[in-house]
C-alpha cells in the first residue's frame, strides 16, 4: 500500500508540473517567448523527467505509454531550438500539442492506479 501511495502522490506532483509546462505555451504570444524559457518551466520540464524515472524505479515495470512523454519532451527542445518569427504558427501549434502529450502518460496511470486502489 505505501508502493501505491508513492504512486499516487508522484503522479500529482507530475500532473502539477505538465500543467506549469503547458499552462506556458498556451499563454506564449510570440517567436521569442517560444525561444527563450524561463527557468520555472526549465526546472518544471526536469522535475518532470525526475518524477517519471522515479515512478519507474518503484514500480518496477515500463509501460509503452510512458514514452509519450518523450514525443512532449522532444516538441519542446525541437521548438526552443528552431524557431524563428517566421516559423513561430507552426512552432507555436506543434509545441501546444507536444506539452498536452505530457498528460497521456498521467491519464493512463491514474487509471490503472485507481482500478488497482479498487482491489
Amino acid at each position: 500500500m505505501k508502493r501505491k501511495t508513492l504512486l499516487f502522490a508522484l503522479l500529482l506532483l507530475k500532473i502539477l508540473l505538465a500543467f506549469i509546462v503547458f499552462r506556458y505555451f498556451m499563454g506564449v504570444q510570440s517567436s521569442s517567448q517560444l525561444t527563450k524559457i524561463p527557468f520555472l518551466l526549465l526546472f518544471s520540464c526536469i522535475g518532470y523527467i525526475i518524477t517519471q524515472l522515479l515512478s519507474y524505479y518503484i514500480s518496477k515495470e515500463q509501460n509503452w505509454w510512458d514514452w509519450v512523454y518523450y514525443l512532449a519532451l522532444l516538441s519542446i527542445m525541437i521548438t526552443v531550438s528552431f524557431a524563428t518569427e517566421n516559423t513561430y504558427p507552426f512552432f507555436n501549434w506543434f509545441v501546444k500539442v507536444g506539452s498536452f502529450l505530457l498528460f497521456v502518460p498521467i491519464a493512463i496511470d491514474l487509471f490503472y492506479l485507481s482500478k488497482q486502489l479498487k482491489k
